[in-house]
């Protein structure tokens, strides 16, 4: 009954997609993202599998792609590529991914201010070129407005095999994206084996209901009761995770892995109570609690978004700090055998369920210890730990909004200060209407705090794109089509604002809530989910 939006029919959609034009046919448009600047003539020029190529040192990585770029076409005349780079004067804050794009007749330069920059030229380049390996003469000077552009594929709920993640980074390749959120861990998955926690994978891989009676996780989102043919089994050996990581770094994409927690854990909470138990019944008791990750006399009640009552770690105890020390561990590890830089681990902290901790014997003592009276505190003091872990391998705190943020007495959004600053990174998520955290980004950007906007009513894949009872999709912050995603204008509040996924306006007072952003230089960037 509160519902005010019309179900979607060929009529509504045909009067809103009235006033729509196509755009002229230039050789620009064909350019995605478009550049800062293109200029064409009418004239074109071709390239082959037989252009000679040459290259400035260094470049060998950008000139094998161009290689088998050129492989596929037929031979043209006599020609040349030349790939270099040098100062390119375009502002930007990703200073070594801007490049000048020059082709003539006979002859195409490209000079990037870095390899990254040479490669996001031959991604114009790849956009421009015809089948028959026909190019426009002219000129292209490009630069990215924001130093993230991110893309994050979730691997716990459905799990992806290696051949689509890097079918997937293709695709970010081809329109200059260069950050993969690696979204490796929830409640209903763990995709990553940690050779002293083999129960991880054991258990947190597999979903089913196994006939041999060995242990699992439940069937979740229609992944079935056959455990060896559920999309909700599998995970990523270390072999695996290597390749993904060296073909991403290949294409200039940095992988930022996700262990998710305190809540959303499940998988890791149940697993980890498997080896407690097997520990156990052969005696090692110390080393049954060295990694468990609940308390046993936990009496608290919540249910979390995904209506699970046992999803969340146990923050105040010890084994947690072991565990997140050994995982980020040997996470580090896997990059360094890779050769490639890890510079942040994001570890999740979103949708912590109300009531979580409050019956907890555990973390009761520890409140009463630190003379804390609200399990924000508590919380904090957790996320406060992650962070030193990390810094004790030389990494950055990556996580959701929930990590920066503190109680509110309006129902608003606040900044906690103590985490704002370099090294900090939050992905603000939650903008939908009627959420009271239209401005959460706004509010943790002039509170210090690094931020990338992954705003649900814009950037969230999984939205179904209009209200049909035939759409497949959720609607919790509203409906998701091409409209509402090129439309989104990044550091602007206003599109945030209007009416919630019912079709319910944003009241008066929630609206006179809102705050603007007064520093810009700390939204990173964006990423869709």
């Amino acid at each position: 009954s509160e519902d005010h939006i019309a179900p979607m029919d060929a009529a509504r959609r045909f009067e809103e997609n009235r006033a729509v034009s196509l755009l002229p046919l230039e050789e620009v448009g064909r350019i995605t993202p478009r550049p800062l600047s293109a200029d064409f003539s009418e004239e074109q020029g071709r390239i082959g599998c037989n252009t000679q190529l040459r290259h400035a040192p260094g470049l060998e990585n950008e000139a094998a792609f161009l290689r088998a770029l050129l492989a596929g076409l037929a031979p043209a005349a006599e020609g040349e590529i030349v790939l270099d780079t040098g100062p390119v004067e375009l502002e930007t804050p990703a200073a070594g991914e801007a490049y000048l794009l020059e082709i003539e007749t006979g002859r195409v330069r490209l000079r990037g201010a870095s390899g990254h920059g040479v490669f996001n030229g031959l991604q114009t380049l790849r956009q421009l070129l015809d089948p028959e390996g026909r190019l426009p003469l002219g000129r292209v000077g490009d630069a990215p407005r924001f130093a993230y552009r991110g893309m994050m594929l979730d691997v716990a709920r459905h799990f992806a095999d290696v051949e689509t993640v890097l079918r997937l980074l293709d695709c970010m390749a081809l329109y200059k994206l260069n950050r993969f959120h690696f979204h490796l861990t929830d409640d209903e998955g763990w995709r990553l084996p940690i050779t002293a926690l083999p129960e991880l994978t054991e258990v947190g891989a597999r979903r089913g209901v196994p006939g041999d009676g060995s242990s699992c996780l439940p069937p979740s989102f229609g992944s079935g009761a056959a455990v060896d043919a559920s999309a909700g089994s599998g995970h990523y050996s270390h072999a695996d995770f290597i390749r993904i990581l060296r073909y991403a770094q290949a294409r200039h994409i940095e992988v930022i892995p996700e262990f998710n927690m305190p809540g959303h854990a499940r998988a890791a909470v149940l697993a980890m109570r498997v080896r407690h138990d097997r520990l156990l019944a052969a005696g090692d008791a110390a080393g049954a609690d060295a990694f468990r990750l609940d308390d046993p006399n936990d009496t608290s009640v919540y249910e979390s978004v995904q209506l699970w009552h046992d999803n969340v770690i146990c923050i105040a105890r010890p084994s947690c700090d072991r565990f997140v020390d050994t995982v980020v561990g040997e996470v580090a590890a896997l990059y360094r055998e890779a050769g490639v830089l890890l510079r942040a681990v994001h570890l999740g902290g979103d949708e912590v369920p109300a009531g979580a901790w409050l019956g907890s014997p555990i973390c009761r003592a520890r409140m009463a210890q630190q003379g804390w009276h609200t399990v924000h505190e508590l919380r904090a003091d957790f996320t406060a730990r992650c962070r030193a872990i990390l810094a004790r391998h030389c990494l950055g705190f990556a996580g959701w909004d929930e990590n920066a943020l503190a109680a509110s007495a309006d129902g608003g959004v606040v900044a906690d200060p103590r985490f704002a600053g370099p090294g900090f990174q939050v992905y603000a998520w939650n903008n939908a209407t009627g959420s009271s955290q239209e401005d959460c980004a706004w509010r943790l950007a002039n509170a210090g705090y690094e931020v990338v906007l992954a705003n649900a009513a814009h950037l969230y894949f999984d939205l179904a794109h209009a209200k049909d009872p035939q759409e497949p999709g959720y609607y919790w912050a509203g409906f998701v089509d091409t409209r509402s995603v090129f439309g989104f204008r990044p550091l602007d509040l206003d599109p945030l604002s209007g009416a919630d996924q019912m079709g319910r306006p944003l009241s008066a007072q929630a609206a006179a809530r809102l705050v603007g952003l007064s520093a810009p230089e700390r939204i990173l960037g964006l990423q869709g989910q």
